[in-house]
């Protein structure tokens, strides 16, 4: 279990990655799906499928790659949006208090 008690936007990349959720097929960055306007990094990425790129060197030696490949960051399909009274929730700009996020990891037997 991952437990983050508290909000501090200079740790938000860092949470991201950490309440990241991934398959064998799918990995999804722990990113607020309701939106945030601060510095985040929204991405899904799927398996076998990349960009891929040729390397080049000035020069070549026994075991230099000559090819790389990019996972690409697909559509955010997480995408919602919260509106109350007006007023779209975002963490960076909303005020809050109380915040937890919790992690929980179940293991198939």
């Amino acid at each position: 279990m991952i437990v983050e008690e508290g909000f501090d936007p200079a740790y938000q990349r860092v949470s991201e990655s950490v309440f990241s959720v991934a398959n064998e097929f799918m990995g999804v960055r722990g990113y607020f799906e309701e939106g945030y306007s601060g510095d985040h990094f929204d991405g899904s990425y799927f398996n076998h499928l990349y960009e891929m790129m040729d390397i080049h060197h000035d020069q070549v030696f026994k075991g230099f790659i000559t090819q790389g490949a990019a996972m690409i960051n697909s559509v955010d399909w997480l995408y919602t949006r919260l509106w109350v009274d007006g007023e779209q929730l975002d963490l960076a700009i909303s005020k809050f208090s109380g915040f937890t996020r919790t992690w929980i990891c179940i293991r198939a037997s």
